[in-house]
């Protein structure tokens, strides 16, 4: 059981980790262009 919730955790991180790193290399995804993504990611308008 410990096992498969250590896995669980690591694929969770490790698709977080590479989100940004997609990110840091100039992905836009979710959003569509600069203005959007951090307005879909967060959720917020005003920013």
């Amino acid at each position: 059981m410990t096992t498969i919730l250590a896995l669980f955790i690591f694929v969770v991180l490790a698709i977080t980790a590479l989100i940004h790193i997609y990110w840091a290399l100039g992905g836009l995804w979710p959003g569509t262009n600069e203005k959007t993504l951090p307005q879909t990611v967060i959720g917020s308008t005003g920013i």
